[in-house]
């Protein structure tokens, strides 16, 4: 936002609960004052999305480290998905856990900024080393949020 602009609420931002019926409040889009002579602004409009709603995802940051728990304490994919019951597809758990593989470098890289990653890990697989190091760098109560919190971007 330009320091000669003004922005203000223009809306509040819904989407799509776990369970498909529900719409739950995911955010806030704000404009950037329009330009007039009297209140000059860029006219472009932002959106704050809360930490608890990763963008573009019907699950809550919770229901999505709840399942990457259980997956990464050693469950299949398919056993994972059945104990976190946060009402999203297995389709999407596969998507969530290949998504995981495809961006676990730049996961490790602001995870290093935050702490070290540890030295000698039991991790059975690349995907658990990076689930372990973000629970030492972001505590173990919700990773997601506070990835989302201290780094400003979204976990996926």
């Amino acid at each position: 936002m330009q320091a000669h602009g003004r922005s203000q609420l223009s809306r509040l931002v819904y989407g799509n609960g776990a369970t498909g019926d529900s719409r739950i409040l995911r955010g806030a889009r704000f404009l950037c004052s329009p330009r007039r002579k009297s209140n000059p602004g860029c006219a472009h409009s932002f959106t704050i999305w809360l930490a608890e709603c990763p963008p573009r995802h019907s699950v809550g940051s919770k229901g999505l480290w709840r399942f990457l728990g259980h997956y990464h304490s050693g469950l299949s994919i398919g056993a994972a998905w059945e104990k976190a019951r946060t009402g999203f597809s297995i389709e999407s758990a596969y998507r969530w856990v290949r998504r995981m593989y495809e961006i676990q470098s730049r996961l490790r890289a602001h995870l290093c900024r935050v702490r070290a990653p540890p030295p000698h890990s039991d991790a059975r697989n690349p995907l658990s080393e990076v689930l372990e190091h973000s629970v030492l760098a972001l505590g173990k109560d919700d990773p997601i949020r506070s990835f989302h919190l201290r780094f400003q971007t979204d976990l996926l």
